[in-house]
């Protein structure tokens, strides 16, 4: 049996993440001196949103310790299952390097670590269909590459209110460009190669909204099959906006909103407001290469 492990920075919900037989290794954020789990429970996303526009300082986030991802990888191959573990971009962040030193600890082959150059629901997306195969009992040196072929074809978009999160959090990437009209623009952003890189800069939230839509047609054509999901910051109603727009453009086989956890929405701030979808065509991918 092959088990998906994924951390909280891909946001899905506890519960989300129970429908899909996914499970979840929480990172950490420490607010108003407080550290919590990112797990849903300790700290609700309402009441993290609160104190992000609230709190003198800026949260802090951290990553799982080694010793975090070792209990973890125990407790689920303990029945002799395998487990495949996704995780954010190493650029952004030590996870990946934790996961990867935490499986050595155990025999070739039973803990396979996966660095997905990916966040947010970039992120959850390939945890669902890595999820998918594995139920469907796809070993998972045969699931890496359909993620490899989802990751390359990716069109990933989001806005930001202010750069001033990513600024400050140390995730700003080659944005860091746009930090001279920090004040007089609505900065459009992408991941691409596992950084926060710009796309464009816009004077209004409206006119970014736009062109987020502008560029998601010229990469993938009106009407197509896709799968995506849409990713926002305490902004429901600009969420809803933007999956309805997609939905209006494209064939969806899977569409989801899902609002950013406290470690994400640390970085990115209120009022993000993004998707990721890539045509269905990309899971198709073949199997070439054995997991490293």
């Amino acid at each position: 049996m092959l088990k998906i492990l994924v951390d909280s920075t891909c946001d899905l919900l506890p519960e989300e993440a129970a429908g899909y037989g996914i499970y979840i290794i929480p990172m950490y954020v420490t607010i108003g001196g407080r550290t919590y789990r990112d797990d849903g429970k300790e700290l609700s996303r309402q009441e993290f949103y609160h104190r992000l526009r609230t709190e003198r300082e800026l949260p802090r986030t951290s990553q799982p310790s080694i010793g975090d991802f070792e209990q973890v990888f125990r407790g689920l191959t303990a029945d002799g299952s395998e487990v495949l573990c996704l995780t954010i971009s190493s650029r952004m962040s030590g996870t990946w390097q934790a996961a990867v030193t935490a499986a050595e600890a155990f025999p070739p082959g039973r803990v396979h670590v996966m660095d997905t150059r990916a966040v947010s629901v970039s992120l959850s997306l390939l945890a669902i269909k890595a999820a998918e195969m594995a139920a469907a009992g796809v070993p998972a040196h045969a699931i890496i590459p359909v993620l490899e072929s989802i990751v390359r074809a990716y069109h990933i978009v989001f806005v930001v209110e202010t750069l001033e999160y990513l600024q400050k959090g140390g995730r700003i990437g080659t944005a860091s460009a746009m930090l001279g009209t920090l004040l007089d623009i609505k900065p459009l952003l992408t991941i691409k190669d596992g950084l926060v890189q710009p796309l464009h800069k816009v004077r209004s939230k409206k006119a970014a909204k736009a062109r987020m839509l502008e560029i998601f047609e010229a990469g993938i054509a009106p009407g197509a099959t896709i799968a995506g999901a849409v990713a926002h910051a305490a902004s429901p109603e600009e969420a809803q906006w933007l999956a309805d727009e997609l939905r209006s453009r494209y064939n969806c086989r899977r569409l989801y909103i899902s609002e950013m956890g406290p470690v994400v929405g640390t970085h990115g701030g209120p009022g993000l407001i993004g998707a990721a979808i890539y045509p269905i065509e990309a899971e198709q991918a073949p199997a070439q290469s054995p997991a490293q």
